[in-house]
């Protein structure tokens, strides 16, 4: 699926359209278009749910941010930032409705990282 929006007078309506109903029209789609804020909450809750397990993500101070009102406590572009970094990719079955996330390893070190104390962390 493919982020995008539409415009009427000043408001921006996003959403999610499948590239598949895109090229070859809505019927080839079982769920051509999902509205972006349901679509992001239920990533957003997906990414929660796997951070929480320990063997998923072996580091505790990433568990504590999500466990904790952190993430709530974020403007949108910094949740933005930080869910891009932690996903590798995000994909969604119209037909089935269900969501799938690659965490993206790399991502979760740098932001374990990035939320260590100053004194503790390596210099690039």
């Amino acid at each position: 699926m493919k982020h995008t929006y539409t415009q009427k007078n000043d408001l921006r309506y996003r959403y999610y359209v499948c590239i598949k109903a895109q090229k070859l029209g809505h019927e080839s789609c079982p769920e051509p278009t999902v509205h972006a804020q349901e679509l992001e909450k239920m990533a957003i809750d997906f990414l929660k749910r796997i951070v929480a397990d320990p063997q998923a993500v072996p580091f505790p101070r990433v568990r504590d941010f999500f466990a904790s009102d952190s993430w709530e406590s974020l403007f949108p572009v910094e949740q933005f930032r930080v869910f891009r970094m932690l996903l590798e990719q995000v994909e969604y079955d119209g037909k089935s409705r269900a969501l799938s996330l690659s965490l993206s390893q790399p991502g979760i070190r740098r932001f374990q990282e990035e939320l260590a104390p100053t004194a503790e962390r390596i210099p690039a």
